[in-house]
């Protein structure tokens, strides 16, 4: 999970840098739709 995350959301960062909010939405609900509260949490403290 963790080099999913890595990998899909630094293209997702990249692809929608000029939207950060966006990018950050549609990570968040990427993360949510696969049920795995600990790769959303350390996602979300890997980007704070």
């Amino acid at each position: 999970m963790a080099r999913l995350y890595m990998g899909g959301g630094g293209k997702v960062l990249g692809w929608r840098r000029s939207s950060v909010g966006e990018a950050h939405a549609v990570q968040t609900n990427r993360w949510a739709r696969t049920g795995d509260d600990m790769s959303f949490a350390r996602a979300k403290s890997f980007l704070q």
